[in-house]
This record gives structure tokens, C-alpha cells and sequence, in this order.
């Protein structure tokens, strides 16, 4: 399921692993945004509070607010492949939901210490 479009200018500006990117999403009811983390639970392996899938994680940061996160080389990738399969199959076994995509954000963010700033 179609969940986020991937910006095209994100993938123009991907020329260092030292980019991290983020997409934060908000569920239209605190009941809906509930029972996608416990579809989410369900599905993924778990560090803490924030859910593990490939490349990409997904922390859930206000009772109707999840961010979807996701650096390196093939962060692209992993962050369309968390958002539109894994948020979209976990979405599909709802019977009903309203995503809203709130806020894009890419930035640097040194992954080494020999990283040129």
C-alpha cells in the first residue's frame, strides 16, 4: 500500500551515507494510532520503544504521531520500503485509518568521525 511518495529531490541531494532521513505521520485518533502500534508490535522486532525494520526504525513520539527514520547508503530505500510496505501492510489489517504525513526532514548527520563536516 502507497503510504509516502518518495521527494525526488531527496534523491537528487543523496550523495553521502552521512544523511539521515525522517518522515513523521499522525493517526487521526489516538484509537487508530493504538491499534497501528500494536500491528506494528505485532510484525517487527522491537529495541525499546522503537521498532526495528531494516535499515529504517520507527519510534512512536505523541500519542497520535509516529516518526519513521532511516540513514546511511541505502537509506532511501529502506525508508520507502518502512513506510509504504511495512506501515502500509500493518495499515491494510485495520479496518479503518487517516494517515496525514506532518513533517519531511533530511539532514546531516555523521556517521564517522573521519566524516567531513
Amino acid at each position: 500500500m502507497q503510504v509516502w511518495t518518495l521527494r525526488e529531490d531527496w534523491w537528487a541531494a543523496h550523495t553521502s551515507s552521512d544523511l539521515l532521513y525522517a518522515v513523521q505521520f499522525r493517526c487521526a485518533s489516538t484509537a487508530d494510532a493504538d491499534a497501528l502500534w500494536i500491528q506494528l508490535q505485532t510484525d517487527h522486532r522491537r529495541d525499546g520503544a522503537t521498532i526495528l525494520d531494516g535499515g529504517a526504525s520507527i519510534e512512536r513520539r505523541a500519542p497520535c504521531v509516529f516518526r519513521v527514520e532511516s540513514g546511511g547508503e541505502d537509506a532511501l530505500d529502506s525508508l520507502d520500503a518502512c513506510l509504504n510496505e511495512t506501515v502500509g501492510q500493518a495499515l491494510q489489517q485495520l479496518p479503518t485509518f487517516t494517515l496525514v504525513c506532518i513533517e519531511e526532514e533530511q539532514r546531516h548527520e555523521p556517521t564517522s568521525p573521519y566524516s567531513a563536516p
